[in-house]
C-alpha cells in the first residue's frame, strides 16, 4: 500500500495526525541518512593522508562489530596487495614515527633519495579504493563518525605526496626544498618522547617501546623492528645495540655504493655517500635510541627490497 493510499483510507483525524507524523519522522531519517551518504562520498575523495588518519581514527569503533571488522580486513587487505597504497603508507608512517628528538637531517636525507616507485597513472585510482573502504566505515560508525575525523592537514600532505611522486631534480629543487620544510617544520612539532624514563620492567618496556610506534596500525612494525625493540629493553648496554644497527646500517650502504659505482651510476652512489656521511654522524641518544634504531632497520631494509 503506498502512501497515498494509507491516506485516503485514514477516517479520523486522530489517525490521520499520527500517520503524518510517521511519515514526517520517516523522511527526516532518511535525510539525515542522505546526508551521511553526501559527507561520506565527499571524504572518500580526499588524500591518501586524510583517508589514512581517519580510516584509523575510526578504527577502535570498528572493531566492535562484525561488519566493522570486516572493513578494517578489507582496508589492510587493499594496502597490502597495492603497491603504490603500500608505499603510501609507508611513507606517512615513516613520518608519524618520527619527533622532535630524532636525527631529521638522516631521516629526511633518507626519504628524498629513496625511489618510492609510485605508479601516478594509477595512484588516484589507488586511492580511490581505499577512499570508497572510507566512506563504508563512516556511514557504519553512524553518529559518532564525525567526532571521530582528523583534520585535513592539506600542506603536510600534498608536501609527502609530492615528495612520493617525484625525484629531485634540478627543476623541481625549489618545491622539493619547499616540500621538506613543511615536513620538517610538522615533525618539529610534535612533543618530545622520553621513551626510557616510562618503565623498568622489562617485559613493559618492550611492550611500550613496540606500542609506541604501533598505537594504531596493528602490522606497522616488521619482524626485524619488534625483535630489535625487544633486544634493545633486555639489554642493559643499550648504546652496544644502537652501535650493532648503526654499524649493520652503514655496512648495508657501503654495499650499495660500491653495487651503483660497478653499474656505472655515479649520481646515486653520491647520494648513499651522504647517506653514509649522516648516519657516521649519529650519536647514541638514550632518550631517542628506539626510534633511531627502527630507523637504522628502515634504512637497510629500503636496499633489501
Amino acid at each position: 500500500m503506498t502512501i497515498y493510499e494509507k491516506i485516503s483510507k485514514t477516517k479520523d483525524l486522530n489517525s490521520l495526525e499520527e500517520l503524518r507524523k510517521s511519515i514526517n519522522e520517516a523522511c527526516d531519517n532518511r535525510a539525515e541518512f542522505i546526508k551521511m551518504c553526501n559527507r561520506a562520498n565527499e571524504l572518500s575523495e580526499r588524500s591518501f593522508g586524510f583517508i589514512k588518519e581517519a580510516f584509523e581514527n575510526l578504527s577502535p569503533v570498528l572493531f566492535e562489530s562484525k561488519d566493522g571488522k570486516k572493513l578494517i580486513s578489507k582496508y589492510t587487505k587493499t594496502i597490502k596487495e597495492n603497491k603504490n597504497l603500500s608505499e603510501m603508507h609507508t611513507i606517512y608512517e615513516n613520518v608519524r614515527k618520527m619527533h622532535n628528538g630524532s636525527d631529521l637531517d638522516f631521516f629526511v636525507n633518507g626519504m628524498v633519495s629513496n625511489d618510492w616507485n609510485i605508479n601516478k597513472k594509477t595512484l588516484s585510482e589507488d586511492v580511490s579504493k581505499l577512499g570508497k573502504i572510507l566512506a563504508e566505515a563512516y556511514i557504519t560508525v553512524g553518529e559518532k563518525s564525525e567526532e571521530l575525523l582528523p583534520e585535513n592537514n592539506t600542506s603536510l600532505n600534498k608536501a609527502l605526496e609530492f615528495i612520493a611522486e617525484n625525484k629531485r631534480t634540478g627543476k623541481n629543487l625549489t618545491d622539493y626544498s619547499n616540500a621538506v620544510k613543511v615536513i620538517r617544520e610538522h615533525i618539529e612539532a610534535k612533543e618530545k618522547v622520553n621513551i626510557s624514563e616510562m618503565f623498568q620492567d622489562v617485559d613493559k618496556i618492550t611492550e611500550k617501546l613496540v606500542n609506541e610506534f604501533n598505537e594504531k596500525y596493528s602490522e606497522e612494525l616488521n619482524d626485524d623492528e619488534k625483535g630489535a625493540l625487544k633486544e634493545l629493553a633486555e639489554n642493559n648496554d643499550k648504546e652496544s645495540v644502537f652501535n650493532k644497527y648503526k654499524s649493520m646500517c652503514q655496512e648495508k650502504l657501503s654495499e650499495e655504493k660500491k653495487r651503483f659505482l660497478n653499474e656505472g651510476d655515479s649520481e646515486s652512489a653520491e647520494k648513499i655517500d651522504r647517506i653514509y656521511e649522516q648516519v657516521g654522524k649519529k650519536v647514541f641518544s638514550e632518550n631517542t635510541v628506539g626510534t633511531d634504531i627502527c630507523n637504522l632497520i628502515e634504512m637497510v631494509n629500503v636496499f633489501n627490497k
